[in-house]
């Protein structure tokens, strides 16, 4: 009775693909929920917290901006983080200057070094960065899976999420 090494070989090479096969798509699965996870937190609540927190600090921009009679004084507090669009800010401008006995017409030769759109497109830039993330860490890794599948999935949620919440 001779050993057929050609079918041992066989056997021990299809075990060996068959599991690195099943390990592949074990990896490729998990990968796939941190995704959708990470693209659901993007979608359902970053991205929207961020939304409405910068309409509260353009609103609360604007207030201060009239309460004191300049856009100076409101580039002031804003840039000094007195606007944080929590809608507390007018309290806490108007406790600041109450406390330091500041008159309203004191911003009047103020000069500010930035302004409310350059600061709002430092803070967008900062939550599209976060959202390239799950492109780039998750996805363009050799092994990965590839951009179009992360697209597919992060627009799969973002669709249904959409859907779910007009209905």
């Amino acid at each position: 009775m001779a050993i057929d090494w050609g079918r041992v070989a066989r056997g021990v090479g299809t075990g060996y693909l068959s599991a690195k096969i099943a390990n592949t798509e074990a990896n490729d699965a998990l990968q796939a929920d941190i995704i959708r996870a990470a693209g659901l937190e993007y979608h359902t609540k970053t991205r929207p917290e961020f939304e409405a927190t910068e309409k509260k600090r353009a609103s609360e921009y604007k207030q201060i901006s009239l309460l004191l009679g300049s856009e100076e004084a409101a580039d002031y507090f804003d840039a000094n983080e007195f606007i944080l669009g929590d809608g507390k800010s007018v309290e806490r401008v108007q406790s600041f200057l109450d406390n330091k006995n500041i008159k309203k017409g004191a911003f009047k030769d103020y000069i500010p070094t930035t302004n409310y759109a350059d600061r709002y497109n430092t803070r967008a830039t900062s939550l599209e960065e976060r959202s390239a993330q799950i492109h780039q860490n998750l996805g363009m890794r050799q092994g990965g899976i590839g951009n179009s599948v992360i697209e597919g999935l992060v627009r799969t949620f973002r669709c249904k999420y959409i859907f779910y919440t007009k209905s």
